[in-house]
């Protein structure tokens, strides 16, 4: 498919960038910090249970 077919088929639907890159960079970083806390957190979580 190239290019024209493509924009004549979803012209209703704009093309805009993820969300993470529309943010300003520490916005962005804050996000991803928060997202690896979770994770760490989940695994402590998981890690203990097996354990016990």
């Amino acid at each position: 498919m190239n290019k024209r077919t493509f924009v004549t088929a979803w012209r209703e639907t704009a093309i805009v960038q993820e969300v993470l890159a529309q943010l300003p960079w520490h916005h962005g970083s804050a996000v991803l910090e928060a997202c690896k806390t979770r994770l760490a957190a989940k695994t402590q979580k998981t890690v203990a249970a097996f354990r016990t």
